[in-house]
C-alpha cells in the first residue's frame, strides 16, 4: 500500500503563507515530514525544481540569477527533494509538500513530480483552496504592489495565470486523478477558529496544536498600500539582490501597523474580468459541494478603488503615520510635491529599518535555521 503524500497546492492568497509558517515551525510530529528544505515556503524550491519555466520566478529575477545558476539549483534541489523523500520512505512517514503556485505549472512538469513520488512509493493527494474572484483579486494586487509592482492592473501578469480556477482543476484531474484532488471554498467564516491552518489540518489529519498555529503575510490597509504604491511609481524597481529583497520584506511588515479600511475595488473595476469566469461557476459549485461565494457586485461605496487615482489620493492617516515611522515633519504639501516627498520619507524607512524590526527579522532567520538544523525541515 503506498504511503501518503499532500500537496497544498494553491492557489495565492488562500492563507498559504500561515499554513507553511505553521508546519515549518510548529509541526513535529515523528509521523509526518513537511519538505522544504529549509526555506518557510516550498514554492521557490518546487518551482525551481519542477518548472520548465523557473528562470521567470519572481525571487530569481529578483536575486538576479542567471539561467546557468537557476539550472544548476535546479539539479540540486532534485536530489534533495528525492533524498527526502528517501528517508520518509524508510521511516514510514507522511511527505506534505506546499506550493501555492504549484497548480499553475503546465501538466508536464506536475507529472514530473508526481512519478517521482510514485516511484518511491508515496500517492499523492491535492488540496487547493479557492478564494471568491473579487476579493482574490483585491489580495493580489496588494501582494502584486508589495513584491515590486507599479502598475495598475487589475489582473496583473504576476497573477492572472491563476485566476481560470476551473482550468487548473481540470489539469490537476488529469495528472493525479480526480479522487486525489479536494477543491475547497476558501470561508475562514466557516472555518474552525476563523482559521484556514485550523482548516487544513483538520482535512488532512495533521497532528499540529492550535498553539502553534501562525499567521502570516497578512493584508495591509488601503492607506498603506496608497503609500507603497505611490513609493514604486517613483522610485522604480528595486535593485537585485538579497539586501534588497530584506529590506524590502521589512518595509512591508511595517506597513502593517498603519491603520485604515481595508483594500476594496470598486464593482466596475474588475466585472471585466470576473464576467467571463461566472460560467464556470456552476462546475465549481458541484465541485466544492456549496455554493460559491460571488462577491463581485458588493462594492460601490466611496471608499472603493475606481481607478489609480484613488490610490494617489494620499490621505492624512498615512502621512501622519510615515511622519512617525521616520521622524521627519508631516508633509502638508500636494501634488506631485507631495508625492515626491512622500517618497523620500517611504525611500528613508527602506534604508533605514528601525532597531526592532531588523532584531525581528533576524529573530525570524534565527529560529528557521535551528528547525531546519533539528527536524531538517
Amino acid at each position: 500500500m503506498p504511503l501518503r503524500c499532500l500537496l497544498h497546492a494553491g492557489i495565492p492568497k488562500t492563507g498559504s503563507s500561515s499554513i507553511q509558517e505553521s508546519l515549518y515551525h510548529g509541526l513535529a510530529h515523528p509521523g509526518f515530514r513537511y519538505v522544504s528544505l529549509g526555506e518557510v515556503t516550498g514554492e521557490r524550491i518546487l518551482a525551481t525544481a519542477f518548472s520548465s519555466t523557473a528562470h521567470h520566478h519572481h525571487v530569481h529575477r529578483k536575486l538576479g540569477l542567471t539561467r546557468a545558476q537557476i539550472d544548476q539549483q535546479r539539479i540540486h534541489l532534485r536530489q534533495e527533494i528525492e533524498s527526502r523523500i528517501q528517508l520518509a520512505r524508510r521511516k514510514q512517514q507522511t511527505l506534505i509538500f506546499s506550493s501555492e503556485c504549484f497548480w499553475a505549472l503546465p501538466a508536464e512538469d506536475l507529472e514530473q513530480f508526481r512519478n517521482l513520488l510514485e516511484r518511491n512509493g508515496y500517492a499523492v493527494e491535492v488540496i487547493v483552496y479557492l478564494r471568491a474572484w473579487k476579493s482574490w483579486l483585491e489580495s493580489c494586487f496588494q501582494e502584486y504592489v508589495k513584491l515590486g509592482g507599479s502598475r495598475f492592473e487589475v489582473a496583473n501578469e504576476e497573477y492572472a495565470i491563476h485566476r481560470d480556477f476551473q482550468h487548473h482543476l481540470s489539469k490537476l484531474d488529469s495528472v493525479f486523478g480526480s479522487a486525489q484532488v479536494r477543491a475547497v471554498d476558501f470561508r475562514p467564516d466557516r472555518f474552525p477558529g476563523g482559521c484556514v491552518v485550523q482548516d487544513f489540518c483538520s482535512r488532512t489529519q495533521i497532528p499540529l496544536a492550535p498553539q502553534r498555529i501562525r499567521r502570516a503575510n497578512e493584508g495591509i490597509s488601503l492607506p498603506a498600500l496608497q503609500l507603497l504604491y505611490n513609493d514604486r511609481q517613483l522610485q522604480g524597481e528595486m535593485a537585485p539582490g538579497l539586501q534588497s529583497i530584506i529590506r524590502n520584506e521589512i518595509l512591508c511588515r511595517r506597513l502593517r501597523e498603519v491603520p485604515g479600511p481595508r483594500v476594496r475595488f470598486h464593482t466596475r473595476l474588475v466585472e471585466s474580468v470576473v464576467s467571463p469566469l461566472r460560467a464556470t461557476r456552476p462546475t465549481l459549485e458541484q465541485r466544492l459541494g456549496s455554493g460559491f461565494r460571488e462577491d463581485s457586485e458588493q462594492d460601490t461605496t466611496e471608499t472603493c478603488l475606481a481607478d489609480e487615482s484613488d490610490l494617489l489620493a494620499i490621505g492624512t492617516i498615512a502621512r501622519k503615520w510615515l511622519s512617525r515611522a521616520t521622524g521627519q515633519p508631516c508633509i502638508h504639501s500636494r501634488g506631485t510635491q507631495q508625492r515626491q516627498q512622500l517618497a523620500g520619507q517611504m525611500h528613508y524607512l527602506f534604508e533605514h529599518p528601525s532597531l526592532s524590526s531588523r532584531l525581528r527579522w533576524h529573530g525570524d532567520i534565527f529560529q528557521r535555521r535551528i528547525r531546519h538544523w533539528l527536524r531538517d525541515v
